[in-house]
């Protein structure tokens, strides 16, 4: 069976004139519920993250009839299909949507970019509202396409169950009843809203809420929030948005958890709906009032970034990061392996910050009491109560002593030889010498660039050392000769042709030699490298990830490829290419 994946629907009422029917609407909220809607995505996309990528056919629970496919992206396109971290947070950019349910008559879409480009297999399109009837409707996905919500008109769906709205929530009994019908470890397809009243605090950050409710006060018959959001679904600001004895009403999925021989009844994968009746927490958010620090050239000072963090609630992190400026009081830890460095830095906990240029520190004297240091990185109170440490986090060191470069500070004193073009490209030098970019993953509009040098290994997943072992990245070097791994560019190699024809595991012959490779200039290692390669040259054959790029002379040995340019063996049954012929190997 395939794994279905869960989320909430909310069903609302709406008349839609289909002659004298009155049909059910259903409204699909991509923006505020994306997390109950995909519980098995590990979060949001962003410039650095792939977490909301959809990588595999994503398909809902029926809930009120009705079911939404998303497919990942199509082979060739750069972008994936996945869940962004800002409205409109559905972002396609290929492959199919399928809307599927009981005569469905009506789909209205939203995109407040108004970037919206797909081809219904049935019906009629106009503008952003699809007719006709069917049981089910694919959406093509042309091009970018951004999507806030739809909302769903049809037959399905004309009864609401109990706990499917926030005025029909269920209690906690009713919500343990269901539980304890449950198999040890599972959890049910249905998301419900729970009413209760909180008994206990476990614990609350600025990631989740971990509290237990009940029907009263004194009753011993709890439920457990389980990584559960703040009101509106949203990253909790005040960790005292939720006490001892306030009224909740909490949104998710019931589960059975056992360990150890021990079940707790557990509410998960949702958000504190409301509380005291409140469903938006007021309370201002106390990054507004950092005013200072957003620029590298006007930084505050360790003793403003203290005063910030001691007015955040136990366990806040800012979204942003902040340039701070102080002198180092105390070294902790330099960690070569990690390649990081814990100092202190006034009464501040600067905790496992990189390098200059956010690379990997090498060196285990990189720092010492009395340097001058400029940190950009988030702010934080890590931990609660007495224990709770003002923290600078998930940063690096912008400047030290003065210098912003582990070279020098002269942004000047180095011309590229290429301009990343096919026809001239990048030296492996040009990219040393730029600055590591922000974004780990392709941005929008963002176009691929040449590199050539000299594959002189693998790297490890540090990027500090070579390792005999990895196929999944190469060094590349100004010269064959080099021995240094920090002197290198590492290349991302991803599965499939560009993993086949250049890894040094499979290919111990290609060391050495001369290679110009296509891909995305990115952060990889903690430093500029390559990622989603498109093509390569070597031996004077170029080579594409698509099929239809891949040669005759990267296949000579007889290795076969199915279509996704995965190589496979004797056992394959379907299409393959070998020695550059397609054939259909039995």
């Amino acid at each position: 069976m395939n794994k279905i994946l869960r989320f909430s629907l909310m069903a609302i009422l709406a008349i839609v004139g289909f002659g004298n029917a009155m049909a059910q609407g259903v409204t699909i909220d991509f923006d505020n519920d994306y997390a109950t809607l995909f519980p098995d995505l590990p979060g949001v996309s962003t410039n650095e993250s792939h977490d909301g990528d959809f990588t595999a056919t994503m398909t809902s629970a029926a809930v009120s009839g009705y079911t939404v496919t998303v497919s990942p992206k199509a082979e060739g396109v750069n972008n994936p299909n996945r869940i962004w971290s800002s409205a409109p947070r559905l972002r396609m950019y290929s492959g199919t949507l399928i809307v599927q349910g009981p005569s469905i008559k009506k789909i209205e879409f939203t995109s407040s970019a108004n970037k919206f480009d797909v081809t219904p297999d049935v019906g009629t399109l106009d503008g952003k509202v699809w007719t006709g009837e069917a049981d089910a409707v694919t959406f093509t996905v042309n091009k970018n396409t951004q999507l806030n919500q739809i909302v769903i008109n049809g037959d399905g769906g004309a009864t609401v169950t109990e706990g499917q709205t926030a005025e029909t929530a269920i209690t906690v009994t009713r919500a343990l009843e269901i539980i304890n019908a449950l198999d040890g470890g599972a959890t049910t397809n249905e998301t419900y809203y729970v009413k209760g009243i909180v008994t206990d605090i476990d614990k609350i950050t600025s990631s989740s809420a971990g509290f237990k409710f009940a029907d009263n006060a004194s009753s011993s018959d709890k439920l457990t929030t389980y990584s559960t959001k703040g009101l509106g679904n949203k990253t909790i600001t005040n960790t005292d948005f939720v006490k001892a004895n306030d009224n909740v009403v909490v949104f998710g999925q019931l589960m059975k958890y056992e360990k150890d021989g021990t079940m707790t009844p557990e509410i998960k994968n949702g958000y504190v709906y409301s509380v005291n009746g409140k469903t938006e927490d007021d309370t201002p958010n106390p990054e507004d009032a950092i005013t200072n620090g957003k620029e590298a050239d006007s930084p505050m000072t360790a003793a403003q970034a203290l005063e910030y963090i001691n007015g955040f609630s136990d366990g806040f992190t800012t979204t942003n990061k902040y340039y701070v400026e102080g002198t180092v009081a105390e070294v902790t830890e330099i960690n070569v392996e990690n390649g990081n460095a814990t100092f202190k830095m006034g009464g501040l906990t600067v905790f496992r910050v990189k390098g200059l240029e956010n690379k990997n520190i090498a060196d285990a004297n990189y720092l010492k009491a009395n340097d001058q240091v400029v940190v950009y990185a988030k702010l934080q109170k890590y931990g609660s109560g007495e224990s709770a440490t003002p923290e600078l986090s998930s940063g690096y060191i912008y400047k030290l002593n003065g210098k912003t470069k582990e070279e020098g500070d002269d942004p000047g004193t180095y011309t590229p030889v290429g301009d990343g073009s096919k026809a001239n490209p990048y030296t492996a030098q040009d990219i040393l010498h730029m600055a590591t970019p922000e974004s780990s993953s392709v941005v929008e509009g963002q176009e691929p660039v040449w590199l050539k040098g000299f594959i002189v290994g693998a790297l490890n997943s540090a990027g500090t050392a070579f390792a005999e072992e990895v196929a999944s990245n190469i060094a590349i070097a100004e010269t064959a000769s080099e021995t240094e791994a920090k002197n290198t560019v590492p290349v991302q190699l991803p599965t499939g042709t560009m993993r086949a024809g250049l890894n040094v595991v499979d290919n111990p012959e290609n060391k050495g030699k001369d290679v110009i490779v296509c891909g995305y200039l990115l952060k990889y290692m903690s430093r500029a490298g390559l990622k989603n390669l498109t093509a390569y040259i070597l031996n004077g054959e170029e080579v594409s990830a698509g099929i239809n790029g891949v040669t005759v002379d990267q296949q000579k040995n007889g290795a076969t490829y199915n279509l996704k340019g995965q190589r496979v063996n004797q056992s394959y049954k379907g299409l393959i290419i070998k020695n550059g012929t397609k054939t259909i190997q039995k």
